[in-house]
C-alpha cells in the first residue's frame, strides 16, 4: 500500500530512512558528487566549531594619513563660490507670461486646500 508521500518500496539506508526522505548527493560535471552538509567527512562548507574566536596581534591603530580635514573645507568653499552666482535670487524668473505653463503639471489633479 503506498502512501501520501510515495515512499511505500523505497530503498532504505543502514539505520532504517527512506532514500526519498534522505538529501540526496549532490551530482556534479563526470558524476562525481559532493558530501551533505552535517556529515561526518571533511567538508569545507560546515559550521565551525563554537568558541572563543581567533585574536590577532595584528596592530590596528589609525596609521597616520595624509588627510587635510581643513584643506578639504576650503576646497569645497572654492567649488560652492563658483557656483553662486552674484545677483542671487534675482536670478530666477517669474512663472508669469511664456512661462506661466510651467506652474501647471500635467500629470496630477489640482488639488483645492485652504491657503
Amino acid at each position: 500500500m503506498a502512501t501520501a508521500t510515495g515512499t511505500a518500496g523505497a530503498a532504505k539506508d543502514e539505520h532504517g530512512h527512506s532514500s526519498l526522505t534522505i538529501c540526496a548527493r549532490a551530482r556534479v560535471d563526470g558524476g562525481a558528487t559532493l558530501p551533505r552538509r552535517g556529515r561526518s567527512e571533511a567538508d569545507a562548507d560546515a559550521r565551525r566549531p563554537r568558541g572563543r574566536p581567533d585574536v590577532s596581534d595584528t596592530d590596528t591603530t589609525a596609521q597616520e594619513s595624509d588627510f587635510d580635514p581643513d584643506a578639504l573645507r576650503r576646497k569645497y568653499q572654492l567649488e560652492r563660490d563658483k557656483r553662486l552666482r552674484q545677483d542671487g535670487n534675482a536670478q530666477y524668473v517669474e512663472l508669469t507670461g511664456a512661462f506661466a505653463s510651467y506652474l501647471e503639471d500635467p500629470y496630477t489633479d489640482p488639488v483645492d486646500r485652504a491657503p
